[in-house]
């Protein structure tokens, strides 16, 4: 099978890697990654029911989401955080990873920098090179916000260019990107 020059360019994922190590020391207990291994809880068992049992629930929806699930968590954003979304919209995917690689494919022309504060997931770099952009790491300070003032080997006023056009920020809880239009401009959450 030939594999494209773009997905050449890509890190091959850890995770699977790791699983083969678990899979070769049963006793082995994996904190790499936040996935769940219990079952929903009963409560909600009669409602999974009726969504299997639903035949529209196995038909393709809409891109952003399906609009109560969207409705619901801009309403939780406004009355639980006080997140005023003003213009923005909720766009529902299924996860975090394949949220980020649409917006880059969405916002992005080969080439583009992507700027990406150290330290990040590797599925983020992953999304950036299949995306045929250049990922440029940027140092963070003790809080996790970029350390613009970073002494080399990255120098933040020489180093971003005009094809800069996405920064994106993660810490332990949340994920999120913050999209530009112009070269130098560097917007964070």
């Amino acid at each position: 099978m030939h594999l494209s020059q773009r997905m050449a360019r890509v890190q091959q994922p850890i995770i699977p890697v790791i699983g083969d190590w678990i899979r070769a020391n049963p006793d082995t207990i994996s904190l790499g990654q936040g996935i769940v291994h219990y079952s929903p809880p009963p409560s909600i068992s009669g409602t999974i029911a009726r969504f299997w049992d639903d035949p529209s629930a196995h038909q393709y929806g809409p891109v952003e989401g399906l609009d109560p699930l969207r409705d619901a968590i801009a309403e939780k954003l406004e009355a639980e955080n006080r997140m005023s979304l003003g213009h923005r919209a909720i766009a529902v995917t299924a996860g975090s990873n394949m949220g980020f690689l649409n917006m880059l494919l969405a916002i992005t022309d080969p080439g583009d920098e992507i700027i990406l504060p150290k330290p990040f997931y590797f599925n983020q770099e992953m999304a950036i090179r299949i995306a045929d952009c250049v990922p440029v790491t940027v140092p963070t300070d003790v809080n996790g916000a970029l350390d613009v003032e970073a002494p080399q080997p990255f120098d933040f006023h020489e180093d971003t260019s005009d094809r800069d056009r996405v920064s994106q920020q993660s810490d332990r809880r949340c994920l999120f990107g913050a999209i530009t239009t112009s070269g130098k401009c560097l917007v964070q959450g």
